[in-house]
């Protein structure tokens, strides 16, 4: 259970990035090394985040992030938060979900800020 968490908190939530040249190698980002990570500003982000009680490796997501780019050449985001959403306990990673979004939406404020947007 998080109480009073602060983001970045990359101990428990770490944001990944694939592309077309690391398809099967994310890359962990944060707002301190974006700028030298495999991040093009020019091309479309998707973005994937797994639920309760799994991983950002769960087959299926992978297939779906393997999709975006065969079709798309774009940023592919991979949201891993496994710690935080363990079962059997479903309401306390509902709780930890708060958290969770609010340090994504701190990386998503850092690229649109970036790229001037």
């Amino acid at each position: 259970l998080v109480v009073n968490g602060h983001c970045p908190d990359t101990d428990n939530i770490r944001t990944y990035i694939y592309t077309r040249s690391n398809s099967e190698d994310p890359q962990f980002v944060t707002l301190d090394n974006i700028t030298t990570s495999l991040y093009k500003p020019d091309r479309p982000n998707k973005l994937i985040i797994h639920g309760y009680n799994a991983d950002m490796y769960q087959d299926s997501l992978q297939q779906i992030k393997t999709e975006y780019l065969k079709l798309v050449d774009a940023n592919v985001w991979t949201v891993n938060w496994p710690s935080l959403c363990k079962g059997p306990c479903y309401p306390f990673a509902v709780y930890n979900l708060g958290h969770v979004g609010q340090c994504l939406a701190q990386l998503v404020v850092g690229l649109r800020r970036l790229v001037g947007t």
